[in-house]
């Protein structure tokens, strides 16, 4: 039995790598740390080798998202040995299905950038986030994740510069194991709920959307 709600929109011009889905399926429920900074972030080589040994640290089973340009140029740079030590716990992708995972009942978290696309994405199926804002209005999102809604924590906590494997890694056992994260969790499935009443038939953003689509139709006349 699939274990993703329909959803079958796809609008990635990256190459998405389904059969994570399938590991996915052989994860506990709520499990998962889906790990995934988009497209355009750049890390420091250093600060990408910091992330990896907290991943590993965590001991959680970690769907991870690394692009072979995450450091502005080609490799991964991970620290030696690695994907061998962690290949039963951490599975590695260059690019992913990402509504599908975050609608996978393994997944728990969400380590995101906090672009905009991601953070609406997750609100929508219910994922709480640990945000790592890099550029633009990454920032500004990541104070609603995180102050305004309640659905998340921040990583970069004083916007330093390199963050160390210690806080990357209690940032994470938050989420994922504390109850805080159950917290956060709990009102990320509240949210999902208020936005699918919303976007239902007669819901606030379905009547809106119908007025724009009525006043497009009479200016459309108009002219």
């Amino acid at each position: 039995m699939p274990s993703t709600n329909k959803i079958s929109c796809r609008a990635s011009l990256w190459h998405e790598e389904d059969s994570c889905l399938q590991w996915l399926d052989e994860q506990k429920p709520q499990s998962v740390l889906y790990v995934s900074l988009g497209s355009i972030a750049i890390l420091d080589k250093e600060q990408l080798k910091e992330l990896a040994v907290a991943l590993e640290a965590s001991e959680l089973p970690i769907l991870w998202v690394l692009r072979d340009d995450l450091t502005g140029s080609k490799g991964t740079f991970l620290p030696d040995d690695f994907q061998d030590r962690t290949r039963k716990m951490i599975r590695i992708i260059s690019w992913s299905p990402q509504l599908l995972v975050l609608a996978h009942k393994a997944v728990g978290g969400f380590l995101t950038h906090a672009g905009w696309n991601s953070t609406l994405e997750a609100l929508s199926m219910g994922v709480p986030m640990l945000v790592w804002p890099h550029l633009g209005d990454q920032f500004l999102n990541a104070e609603l994740v995180v102050g305004e809604w309640g659905v998340g924590l921040e990583l970069n906590l004083g916007n330093k510069d390199f963050i160390g494997k210690n806080c990357i890694e209690s940032q994470v056992r938050k989420l994922m194991e504390e109850h805080e994260g159950e917290v956060l969790r709990a009102k990320a499935k509240e949210i999902r709920q208020q936005i699918l009443t919303a976007v239902a038939e007669g819901g606030s953003s379905y009547n809106n959307l119908q007025s724009f689509v009525t006043w497009v139709k009479r200016q459309a006349q108009i002219l």
